[in-house]
């Protein structure tokens, strides 16, 4: 009987670590993550304010990928927390960046 969860590397292709392929193609470009985060938050400013949230972020960097994607990315993590805040705690985002 040939069991695929004891087939070792490879299965279902992990022996290639290759990018997505839209990392390759002519699609891809240099995204500034710092814009897309400072859009993401003006996005909810209001909602922010209300709940007096304090907001930083470090320098983030640059990266190769979609900024539309990304974009979706910060504003549904943005969403989520505006949407289900802490309840006995303040609110603080802070997003930041580790090599």
């Amino acid at each position: 009987m040939n069991n695929s969860l004891q087939d070792g590397p490879g299965v279902m292709g992990a022996e290639t670590h290759q990018p997505p392929a839209e990392l390759n193609s002519s699609h891809a470009e240099l995204v500034d993550l710092n814009i897309i985060v400072k859009e993401g938050l003006a996005a909810f400013e209001k909602e922010l304010g209300q709940l007096k949230a304090i907001v930083r972020h470090d320098v983030l960097p640059l990266i190769k990928g979609s900024s539309e994607k990304m974009s979706h990315l910060f504003s549904n993590i943005i969403s989520s927390i505006v949407r289900y805040p802490p309840l006995l705690t303040k609110l603080i985002i802070y997003f930041r960046c580790q090599k």
